[in-house]
């Protein structure tokens, strides 16, 4: 069986190749965005890996970075919940989530792990931003992914470590400049990712704002 299906790909191969398609079939076959599961995140239009497990919808490279960084006595604190709230209990020891879409909020409490609190808020143009105020303790990680992301990061550096970083996606939209320039007038440096992402075919940012002495040891 397996000779016939080499025979019939060998076969097959000057016609990808005459309507230009043999590349299309090549990324399909194997490659980053097959281990991404980029296809199978297309299929289900939702953010997932390979084998269907949940996964940010950040861009790729910051995922590759963030896995070889993150360490499991961390605490994260995320504005905007979804698949990556799932990611993220599992490289964790704790995540706490802000939402005010109730789809989602209640999507993800019915799958979240004992780990994670979720946060629903129901007026984000009130107390979204705030919510952080609800907790006296400080996270190594605030991501700003979801409403008022401008007010959301000036919110998130009193509550950070003193090593504290926070991540920032769609970074590279005009209506996040100001925040970008808030955070470097506060000391911050950043470092961009840009590239593909789960479910759709374009390309994105997300960065890491981080001071110089920092829980990623940038």
């Amino acid at each position: 069986m397996s000779n016939n299906k080499s025979i019939m790909r060998k076969a097959l191969i000057p016609f990808l190749k005459f309507f230009d398609l043999y590349s299309l079939a090549q990324l399909r076959d194997r490659g980053p965005l097959v281990d991404y599961g980029w296809f199978r995140s297309f299929r289900e239009q939702k953010p997932v890996d390979q084998t269907g497990n949940p996964f940010p919808w950040f861009s790729y490279p910051i995922v590759t970075f963030l896995e070889k960084r993150v360490q499991p006595h961390f605490t994260v604190f995320e504005f905007g919940t979804g698949n990556s709230t799932l990611w993220w209990s599992k490289m964790v020891a704790r995540v706490l989530s802000c939402e005010h879409d109730p789809g989602w909020y209640d999507t993800i409490k019915k799958t979240a792990p004992s780990n994670v609190t979720l946060m629903y808020i129901e007026s984000p143009e009130k107390d979204y931003a705030k919510s952080l105020e609800n907790f006296s303790e400080k996270f190594e990680i605030i991501i700003v992914d979801g409403e008022q992301r401008v007010e959301c990061a000036k919110h998130a550096i009193p509550s950070l470590t003193s090593d504290g970083v926070i991540i920032f996606d769609d970074s590279d939209r005009p209506e996040y400049a100001e925040a970008m320039r808030y955070l470097k007038d506060q000391g911050f440096r950043q470092i961009e990712f840009y590239g593909m992402t789960a479910c759709v075919n374009v390309g994105k940012e997300t960065s890491i704002f981080y001071r110089p002495e920092n829980c990623f040891h940038i």
